[in-house]
């Protein structure tokens, strides 16, 4: 494991893909396979997804997908207040607002701690306390029909 392969906290982290984000891996990861045959080379198992590298040995600079993002961004004319890191920001608010657990969402955003996200988008979180004070109402009715 590489230094860019941990958290700030250095540690390892897994995230679960959906088969869209897979797909569109796999076809980069077929087409370096593509660049590598040209000069005879293989790209390892193990092998970086994003490099310039015929064999795929060293990850692209850490900020070269931030100085992407802007140039397509400034392209097409988007604000350019707009940067790639805002993003994660919206999918984490895009899972929170949807109703995926905290712990969850902090853990794929590599959070050491629950409070962190909720310090953080916090705000964006509904709010469950009807739904609580419901439940709760339910249990003394002993109404178990709506609960």
């Amino acid at each position: 494991m590489s230094e860019r392969d941990t958290t700030k906290a250095g540690k390892g982290r897994t995230v679960t893909l959906g088969p869209t984000s897979l797909i569109a891996l796999t076809d980069v990861r077929a087409r370096a396979e593509q660049r590598a045959a040209l000069v005879e080379a293989e790209i390892p198992a193990d092998g970086w997804v994003f490099s310039d590298h015929e064999t795929a040995k060293t990850p692209w600079a850490l900020h070269r997908p931030t100085r992407m993002f802007a140039q397509a961004r400034d392209t097409v004319g988007l604000d350019p207040d707009l940067h790639l890191h805002d993003f994660r920001h919206a999918a984490a608010t895009q899972a929170l607002t949807a109703g995926h657990d905290t712990l969850t969402v902090a853990g794929r955003l590599g959070h050491r701690r629950v409070s962190t996200t909720t310090d953080r988008y916090g705000h964006v979180i509904p709010s469950a306390d009807q739904d609580i004070a419901d439940h709760l109402d339910n249990l003394l009715t002993n109404d178990e029909a709506t609960t």
